[in-house]
């Protein structure tokens, strides 16, 4: 067991989507007192509103929604694709397993609210699930970027540098620049892929040779 690779990968993917959740946050914050400022009292979202219709409209029960996912967003999203999975988070219509679709349910009038627990719930699961991916690694190859945590982490990284130059430096290129973001995290997510396919085969090789150690050959 690699621990330190473990703490290393932990906490270079946790400040970056600290980075993100937090700057996305900080914008919810503001998108939401502007709504209260300019609408005192209870706020409740049209299309979820629960009144009695003869029309029943629920967009994420065979309607549509046209939603927006913002590029860094989509890079946090990429490199942590379980736990991004899990929690469910940057769709409007989430499954209901997922930790967006239970509070989808509850807090259907508080977006904000559930915005910061989605965002504190997946900020806690990044570090635990890369200190385990990287500190028990599936295959060494000879190049230490060939592994699929490292080889996430670099496209991560990139991604993530050529958002900041966007956001910064060239601001007028910031469009091509996230596109080409999205680009490297695609081979992200085929990382992650490869990841859980080398998960299925090692687990699958490990359970026959304990079965095989087991159960006597004339008895298999």
């Amino acid at each position: 067991m690699n621990w330190r690779r473990g703490l290393l990968l932990a906490g270079t993917h946790f400040a970056i989507a600290a980075s993100v959740l937090s700057w996305q946050l900080r914008r919810e914050y503001r998108r939401h007192m502007a709504v209260i400022e300019a609408h005192p009292g209870a706020m409740k979202p049209i299309f979820w509103q629960e009144e009695p219709s003869t029309i029943p409209f629920d967009p994420c029960n065979g309607g549509f929604v046209d939603y927006y996912i913002p590029p860094s967003q989509i890079m946090v999203g990429y490199a942590n694709f379980p736990s991004w999975s899990f929690v469910g988070m940057g769709t409007p219509c989430p499954l209901r397993w997922t930790v967006a679709g239970v509070l989808h349910n509850l807090w259907r009038a508080n977006v904000f609210r559930t915005e910061v627990l989605l965002s504190t719930t997946l900020a806690t699961l990044i570090p635990v699930q890369w200190f385990l991916v990287g500190s028990l690694p599936l295959v060494r190859p000879r190049r230490w970027w060939l592994e699929p945590g490292a080889f996430i982490t670099v496209c991560t990284l990139f991604s993530a540098i050529l958002l900041s130059i966007g956001s910064t430096v060239l601001a007028p290129a910031y469009g091509v620049l996230s596109l080409m973001s999205e680009f490297v995290m695609l081979f992200g997510l085929l990382a992650w892929l490869g990841w859980f396919g080398l998960l299925v085969w090692k687990s699958a090789h490990r359970a026959w040779f304990w079965f095989r150690r087991a159960v006597p050959a004339h008895q298999a």
